[in-house]
């Protein structure tokens, strides 16, 4: 090593000595001569560690002299690729940046990529293992950055020719917003029917997480925290249980953890309205009352009052309104309403019974009744008078014909002009044909174009 160092500079001295002689000369020319460094010698290099160079240039004069200049070179550590590489991106989507790899020399290069610190938990910064570039070339190196949370992310990526120990770099910085919303769904059902959706989230941690749920409509039935199974995805179900209907109105579901941050789905709710939830059948003579309960479920978490009304009052009778208390939980509570059905007519009838609240929906029960004709009633006891009530079953003013079928009893002729749904008592006067005598009887209420109402009488003297 020292004999080429010698050589070297013995060579070096010959130039010199030889420059020195043709300035003084002229040369062949009889012009000074001007030296110039190759491209090659002034090509900028990446070095891994600082390096010292020397050198010398030789500079011939017009007048004959010349100047010599020594050359001391030092290479520093390179300087970044480009300015620092911010970017804002959003939670849970995979972001690519591009990094451009230039190759200096006249030969291909491959670069071996090293990563910086490397970011922990549910963050990801990935990108291939190395990456080739031909001689005076680029290629773009893509740097693929995810996270599950919100957070800024430094690094510094690397890139490095093993064989020479040459290297680029580059320093970017990932800031993560607020999760978007990950997807959509298109939810419908009828009202007061459950529609269950199921949301699949995944879990890339070793250890299993609970999320926390929450939704902006009540309708939305959800568990307050789902466990999610470590290495998976978990199906988290909801349900959807419309009160009153709907179409098109949107809500935000959010799923939340310290681990896992925020996953968030939009769903489009759709409720049609519900037919008839059931239907009763009731049968009672004229004059007579037939009862029902019907019964529903209250789903809402506050009390509420419910107006009832049923599309044939002058039959089917019930409570104006109707106080439903808080629902407990998810599958509500029951609640009751008496109907009547007292009929005007013999034959069928069909109503609609309508318990509606601005809150709590509207429920439907189809009202189906029959009356027959009047049964007969009694015996009723006169000892000496006595009163039989009776009451005018038809929705209009009748007139009634009375009349009893033994001498022994006595009623008026008839109840002229009763109006609809009254009643009166009607006076029975009992007398015996002697002391001691008890004698059956009947009276026979009859209104034109129906069976007669029949009471039976038992006197006693």
């Amino acid at each position: 090593e020292i004999k080429e160092e010698e050589e070297e500079e013995e060579e070096r001295k010959r130039k010199e000595e030889e420059a020195a002689e043709a300035a003084e000369g002229g040369g062949s020319q009889g012009r000074p001569q001007s030296g110039k460094l190759s491209p090659e010698a002034t090509k900028p290099r990446r070095v891994r560690r600082p390096r010292e160079h020397t050198g010398s240039v030789f500079v011939p004069l017009p007048d004959g002299t010349a100047v010599m200049y020594q050359l001391d070179g030092k290479a520093g550590p390179p300087e970044p690729e480009a300015e620092a590489i911010e970017r804002e991106v959003q939670c849970k989507a995979t972001h690519t940046e591009g990094l451009v790899v230039r190759n200096w020399l006249n030969k291909p290069q491959r670069f071996t990529v090293r990563m910086e610190p490397q970011p922990e938990g549910t963050t990801t910064l990935k990108g291939a293992s190395y990456i080739d570039v031909p001689a005076h070339a680029e290629r773009t190196y893509s740097l693929k950055f995810h996270t599950y949370v919100e957070g800024t992310t430094e690094a510094r990526v690397t890139l490095t020719n093993d064989a020479t120990g040459e290297y680029a770099f580059y320093n970017v910085t990932f800031t993560a917003s607020e999760s978007p919303v990950l997807s959509t769904f298109q939810v419908s059902t009828v009202v007061r029917q459950g529609k269950e959706l199921e949301i699949a989230l995944a879990n890339p941690l070793r250890t299993p997480v609970v999320m926390k749920a929450e939704c902006d409509n009540p309708d939305v039935v959800l568990e307050e925290e789902y466990e999610l199974r470590a290495l998976g995805e978990t199906q988290c179900a909801l349900v959807y249980r419309p009160l009153l209907p709907c179409s098109g109105v949107p809500c935000q579901v959010k799923f939340s953890s310290s681990e896992l941050g925020d996953f968030i789905y939009q769903l489009n709710l759709d409720a049609i309205p519900a037919g008839a939830d059931r239907a009763m059948v009731f049968k009672a003579p004229l004059g007579g009352v037939a009862k029902q309960t019907f019964r529903f479920r209250h789903f809402m978490a506050s009390g509420c009052t419910y107006a009832c009304t049923t599309a044939h009052p002058e039959v089917f009778t019930c409570e104006e309104s109707l106080s439903a208390p808080e629902a407990g939980g998810r599958d509500g509570v029951e609640v009751e309403l008496e109907v009547s059905f007292e009929p005007d007519a013999i034959g069928d009838v069909t109503s609609r019974l309508t318990v509606q609240s601005d809150e709590g929906g509207e429920y439907v029960c189809i009202l189906n009744g029959h009356g027959t004709a009047p049964k007969p009633q009694g015996p009723v006891e006169v000892s000496g008078r006595a009163e039989v009530a009776f009451k005018n079953p038809f929705t209009r003013v009748q007139t009634f014909k009375l009349a009893v079928d033994h001498e022994a009893f006595s009623v008026p002729e008839s109840v002229p002009d009763l109006n609809s749904r009254s009643e009166i008592k009607i006076p029975v006067a009992y007398k015996p044909p002697a002391p001691g005598v008890s004698i059956k009887g009947k009276l026979t209420v009859d209104c034109e174009g129906y069976p007669p109402w029949i009471f039976y009488l038992s006197g006693t003297g």
